[in-house]
């Protein structure tokens, strides 16, 4: 078992369907990803500690405002920067610059933990 991170555009969410289907979906389109647990920052950082299973994430997630998102992924990446390996949340800092920073106040994005 092991903790992952996800971060989609709102519209990207997951449908109806078996959770393998649901996570390759939102894996086809412009996502961020964090494998670890990471003494729990991702948790932390958006305010999402009813998804923390344990050993694992419980494979759910909750929409969040753009705003939520950047406060989010800035904290996140800040609690990041002293990771044991510093590449792991590079897919983190790609989907921030290219789909978070600059995007519209009423933009919205889901974070699924798994």
């Amino acid at each position: 078992m092991a903790h992952e991170f996800l971060i989609v555009h709102a519209s990207s969410k997951p449908k109806p369907g078996g959770p393998f289907e649901q996570l390759a979906a939102m894996q086809r389109g412009p996502h961020g990803l964090f494998q670890g647990f990471a003494e729990g920052a991702l948790y932390t950082a958006f305010d999402a500690q009813e998804f923390n299973a344990g050993p694992s994430g419980c494979f759910g997630g909750k929409t969040i405002s753009q705003r939520e998102a950047a406060a989010g992924m800035c904290a996140a990446l800040e609690a990041l920067k002293t990771y044991i390996d510093p590449r792991r949340a590079d897919s983190l800092k790609a989907f921030y610059r290219d789909h978070i920073e600059n995007q519209k106040q009423d933009a919205q994005f889901y974070v699924h933990f798994y």
